[in-house]
């Protein structure tokens, strides 16, 4: 019997840090937007919340960087709970801003050190 296979080759798609940083800002501004249409409750954020924090975790940041990106996030979703809408987009807003900073950051080049800034030898 004479039987043939077929084999389909996957594309692996490869994510980079800047596809996960526009990832978390695009969550980020989709949070803010529903804050902004919310005429009564809040509603359920939870899901876009659990989202963005995977996001942050998967972010090269510091430990204190990370630490105040999810208090921030945890602090808006208290908020939201809370009913408190402008405490929420506030927080929402500063963790946008942290990170648009440690998104630019990485494409910032490290000093180099060449040999006429070396200090010379009397």
């Amino acid at each position: 019997m004479n039987q043939r296979s077929t084999t389909t080759e996957s594309t692996a798609h490869k994510v980079t840090i800047e596809d996960i940083f526009g990832q978390a800002t695009r969550k980020v501004k989709s949070l803010l937007a529903q804050i902004e249409q919310a005429t009564g409750s809040n509603g359920d954020n939870g899901d876009g919340i659990a989202e963005l924090k995977q996001l942050l975790e998967a972010l090269p940041f510091s430990t204190a960087e990370f630490g105040l990106a999810t208090n921030r996030l945890r602090n808006a979703s208290r908020y939201l709970q809370s009913q408190e809408r402008g405490a929420a987009r506030y927080e929402l807003k500063m963790l946008a801003l942290s990170l648009g900073r440690n998104r630019h950051q990485g494409r910032r080049r490290s000093p180099e050190v060449g040999s006429e800034q070396l200090p010379q030898a009397d």
